[in-house]
């Protein structure tokens, strides 16, 4: 899985397309107008996050677009039973997620059930210990004192990940679920309540694309 930083070029012939986008991208409205749909949805949340929805939107569905070689006007979004953006204009099976913090978008696009998350680096940020498996307290505390902060944010991105490819979020205990990393982080393994979960692929990886520091991961299942 690569790591795309705009939608730009065109994308290589891969089942999981995985991009980390600046929130800037999306300031022009006018060359995409929303549907429908989004101006409902926009007209429901409060007024201050209205913006910023549409503006996700739009990346999404260019994202979307690029992905199918369709016009990014053309392409449908709705939700889920679990809020989660669904394609409905689609022909093929795509599954999409969407992370937003701050100035960055990230966005994953595969035919299998796909999760994505990013946090940005914070030289201050601290690990949640109580959010993470015991196996995982354990493994973090044998980092040097300088990596937890970054290692931390490397587990909890895979597992929001996880979480949002089997469509719960944070509906889950996230203590519940380990990760484990083999040879550094090119191989990732993650158990759920005690059972190895079967996955297509996980990535994570650290970026400073948009000028922010910052940790992505994404989260493929096996159908």
């Amino acid at each position: 899985m690569a790591l795309a930083t705009s939608l730009d070029a065109p994308l290589p012939a891969e089942r999981t397309h995985i991009f980390l986008l600046s929130l800037r991208a999306a300031a022009d409205q006018a060359s995409l107008p929303p549907t429908d749909m989004e101006r409902a949805e926009a007209e429901a949340s409060a007024p201050h996050l209205r913006e910023g929805f549409l503006a996700r939107r739009r990346l999404l569905r260019r994202a979307v677009g690029l992905r199918l070689g369709a016009s990014p006007g053309d392409v449908l979004i709705a939700r889920d039973a679990q809020g989660a953006p669904r394609v409905t204009s689609a022909r093929e099976p795509i599954f999409v997620s969407l992370a937003a913090r701050g100035e960055l978008v990230a966005i994953a696009l595969s035919d299998r059930p796909v999760g994505v998350d990013v946090e940005p680096i914070e030289a201050t940020a601290a690990p949640a210990w109580n959010i993470l498996h015991p196996g995982e307290r354990d493994w973090l505390r044998a980092q040097r004192a300088e990596e937890q902060a970054e290692k931390f944010l490397a587990l909890w991105c895979i597992k929001e990940a996880y979480l949002k490819a089997i469509g719960l979020g944070l509906r889950r205990e996230p203590a519940k679920i380990a990760v484990n990393f083999f040879d550094g982080a090119d191989r990732i393994s993650v158990e759920d309540a005690g059972r190895v979960v079967a996955l297509d692929s996980a990535f994570v990886t650290r970026t400073e694309a948009h000028g922010v520091p910052a940790v992505v991961a994404c989260v493929v299942l096996v159908r």
